[in-house]
């Protein structure tokens, strides 16, 4: 039986995160729940972590308590962890999803209590004015765990590091060592024509080419690339086509003009035929 709505029955679906347990209400009623593998291959039986899969079902979602507004506060558990989340989907429009805040890592999703869900359903938090740029540092928690945003730069922070009590004074240390970091490899190839640096950018994930908003990744195996070849990258196809000095006109959508003579066309006159079929 559905522990949500009451009404439903729990079966085992397959979707695009794997395997998981939904109920038949669906899209009335939107309980899922991710299915962990069993030791044994039989529901019930001890799973991975200890729990039995069916405790696993019917531990989540967790009910904490209600809001001053009167909805309900519970801790769901999804395809990339635990998370808050702030009423229930409305069966009439479920693409309108309720507010969610991810868990902290440092969070215990079996037991965390209303208070501290309150605390993070107030994120994301202004930590304060940056001394330099005199604009807002924020602090939130997002899929790959709590950040930082200044501006338009993210920093992760590190796992010793406390969501809810960073200040500003430690928020503006290390949004400072992130960006000796990123300078430290990041090479400048050139001014682009149209405005703003073109960046080559070396991070874990390999080297990258950037300008603006525009990112190409280069392979392994690709050269360090020059001035040039960053503009050659970075410039749209069509761009490239129009400059390589083919210059013919494009021929217009136009139905070619009938050139047949006269007299065929005299011919297969309405008037024409009438006549023939007289004769």
């Amino acid at each position: 039986r559905c522990p949500v709505c009451d009404d439903g029955r729990l079966s085992l679906k397959l979707g695009k995160f794997g395997a998981f347990v939904g109920c038949s209400n669906y899209p009335g009623c939107a309980f899922t729940r991710p299915f962990g593998a069993a030791a044994g291959g039989q529901d019930g039986e001890a799973a991975l972590d200890g729990s039995s899969i069916t405790e696993r079902v019917s531990g989540f979602p967790r009910q904490l308590g209600t809001l001053a507004d009167g909805q309900t506060v519970a801790v769901h558990q999804g395809p990339y962890g635990f998370y808050l989340q702030v009423g229930q989907v409305d069966p009439a429009n479920p693409s309108e999803k309720p507010k969610r805040v991810s868990l902290p890592p440092n969070a215990n999703a079996q037991t965390i209590d209303m208070a501290a869900a309150e605390q993070l359903l107030r994120l994301p938090r202004d930590v304060g004015l940056h001394p330099e740029s005199k604009t807002m540092i924020i602090a939130n928690v997002g899929r790959f765990g709590p950040y930082l945003k200044h501006e338009d730069k993210f920093v992760s922070l590190p796992k010793n590091e406390d969501l809810m009590a960073i200040g500003l004074n430690r928020a503006v240390v290390l949004l400072a060592e992130a960006a000796e970091k990123r300078a430290a490899n990041q090479t400048i190839l050139g001014q682009h024509p149209d405005g703003g640096d073109i960046v080559l950018q070396k991070s874990r994930f390999g080297r990258i080419v950037q300008w603006g908003k525009k990112r190409i990744r280069l392979n392994k195996t690709d050269p360090e690339p020059t001035f040039e070849a960053a503009i050659a990258m970075l410039t749209p196809a069509k761009a490239s086509r129009a400059g390589s000095g083919k210059t013919g006109a494009s021929k217009p959508a136009t139905r070619k003009a009938s050139a047949k003579s006269p007299a065929k066309a005299a011919a297969k006159s309405p008037r024409a035929r009438t006549a023939k079929t007289a004769e």
